[in-house]
């Protein structure tokens, strides 16, 4: 039988794989409209894996607010576009907006 990960590699969940291989740093539009959470993944494993290989990121377009989390961890004032598909934020705008409304010009 012939392995075709390294250990370390096999260790890894398919989201970090899947960051690992890509090149993020020109990517200034992103869109999210689903992210389910597999055993033992949880919001941080986006937000360590991800955000930090998308410097450029300045729109971002979510269906899930379960993301509220993501957006929260991005640099104060990163965004200049921000839209939810959907029913919207079930929760309080207000820790969005003063981390990003200086930067916001669209909310959506």
């Amino acid at each position: 039988m012939t392995t075709l990960l390294p250990p370390e590699q096999r260790a890894k969940t398919n989201l970090e794989l899947w960051v690992d291989a890509m090149d993020f740093s020109s990517v200034e539009e992103l869109s999210i409209y689903s992210f389910h959470y597999n055993d033992g993944e949880s919001p941080e494993l986006l937000i360590n894996h991800l955000l930090p290989r998308v410097p450029n990121l300045r729109s971002l377009t979510v269906a899930d607010t379960h993301l509220n989390e993501l957006i929260l961890a991005m640099p104060s004032n990163a965004l200049q576009h921000l839209t939810y598909l959907g029913p919207g934020p079930s929760e309080n705008l207000d820790p969005i907006l003063q981390k990003h409304a200086e930067s916001l010009t669209s909310l959506d």
